[in-house]
């Protein structure tokens, strides 16, 4: 009967598997935090929430009392009681000295050691609704602040010096006068900063959407021709294969590997609409390919229209009692490298516009089997990073069912899941176990 002591070992042992799983997770959150206000599991938060998170949590330190963030990548374990739970366990491992705001995919928690059970359920409601409404963790974490207090400048005392009296008499009047002037002019300003960046900001929507459209074009024909090459390729390898499908699947897709370098290369919107027209053709071949092997008869082979709306030269001037529309003014080779995005075109990203993750399989899987080194290419970027953007859908965002990643910027990040990994090496809690 020695099997009973070992037994009651490995029931015991199995019993600790959940509190060690739980002490992880925790303790990954509290050692990064020893470092940094901000950490995350990976997939939760990309480079932008990050940047946004990291300005955030530090003016927020500014009162004297830290302010540190967690963000999950899926719903708190079952070991915890919720996030409020998870967030009290991290800050009780920092020390029991400050604020906790934990974010999960369902919920938000805040723990604090110097503020009120009602303070906290308001933080938290006010981080939910926050964050929901600007799709934003960092907007999220300044509405819970607020709702401590914890972003208020300190209060300044009043009449130290003056006892509260008015021996000034008239210059006390005159002095509220300046003050009631000077906020009118301020407030005057305000105004129109305001109606200045709207008109503006009301320019740049108007130039993005005639761009867009074409920008979300090429990503989203990379994206399928991609889907074509990796769904055919066991197709086209069976023996009574219509050899005219065969041969469309391999042109198209010896086609898709060859543009790659270039489609890569291309940082501005004539050398983008350079490499259009080999896109078009490859996609259409493997989209051949695919109707052939469907039975359906091959699309019409198409011409590559201009991706760009064309530059409309200015007109003649207005006869005398007319007056003319504004024109268009010619893209520039430096406008065509979109100065609203900082002027870096498209090469400036760290990641690449125009690849979604069926695009990354494809090039690899074609490289391999033709023995080819694969292109030099940056990370494919999200789906909802390019909506965002380019103001355009395009795959992996809500409507094209891609894995690049996962819905546009506007859904409530908090509520629906993380989008592409943060790529800051040496930050975050890792991957969940």
């Amino acid at each position: 009967m020695r099997a009973r002591p070992t037994a009651v070992l490995v029931l015991a042992l199995l019993a600790l598997l959940p509190a060690a799983s739980h002490a992880q997770d925790v303790g990954a959150a509290v050692a990064d935090l020893r470092d940094n206000d901000v950490t995350f599991e990976e997939g939760a938060v990309d480079d932008r929430d990050l940047d946004e998170l990291d300005a955030a949590a530090a003016q927020l330190d500014d009162d004297g009392t830290d302010f540190k963030v967690v963000v999950l990548s899926g719903p708190v374990g079952t070991e915890f009681d919720g996030p409020r739970d998870f967030a009290e366990q991290v800050l009780d491992g920092l020390g029991g000295d400050g604020r906790v705001l934990a974010y999960d995919t369902e919920d938000v928690g805040v723990a604090s050691s110097v503020d009120s059970a009602d303070e906290i359920a308001r933080a938290e409601d006010a981080a939910i609704d926050a964050a929901n409404d600007s799709n934003s963790f960092a907007v999220g974490a300044r509405a819970a602040a607020a709702a401590l207090g914890a972003s208020a400048a300190p209060a300044e005392a009043a009449d130290d010096a003056g006892g509260g009296s008015d021996d000034g008499g008239g210059s006390s009047g005159a002095v509220w006068l300046l003050v009631i002037v000077g906020v009118l002019v301020a407030v005057a300003i305000a105004v129109w900063l305001v109606l200045r960046s709207r008109r503006r900001q009301a320019d740049q929507a108007a130039a993005r959407a005639e761009i867009a459209p074409a920008e979300a074009t090429v990503r989203e024909l990379v994206d399928g021709a991609a889907r074509r090459v990796l769904e055919l390729s066991d197709r086209v390898a069976v023996p009574d294969v219509p050899p005219e499908a065969a041969r469309l699947y391999e042109e198209g897709a010896d086609r898709f590997l060859d543009f790659q370098d270039e489609l890569e290369a291309a940082d501005t919107r004539p050398e983008l609409e350079a490499v259009y027209p080999r896109i078009v053709d490859a996609a259409w071949r493997l989209e051949s390919a695919e109707a052939l092997l469907d039975g359906r008869p091959a699309p019409p082979e198409p011409t590559a229209a201009p991706l760009f709306p064309a530059p409309v030269a200015p007109p003649a001037p207005p006869a005398a009692g007319t007056s003319a529309g504004p024109a268009v003014p010619p893209l520039s080779p430096e406008s065509a490298r979109q100065p609203e995005r900082g002027g870096g075109g498209y090469r400036g990203f760290d990641v690449s516009p125009w690849l979604t993750q069926a695009a990354v399989a494809a090039v690899a899987m074609l490289a391999q089997r033709r023995g080819r080194s694969q292109p030099q290419r940056r990370e494919p970027m999200g789906g909802d990073v390019f909506g965002d953007i380019f103001g355009g859908l395009g795959p992996g965002s809500s409507w094209g069912g891609g894995s690049s990643g996962g819905g546009g910027r506007g859904r409530p990040r908090i509520s629906l899941g993380g989008g592409r990994s943060g790529s800051r090496r040496g930050r975050g809690m890792g991957r969940r176990r």
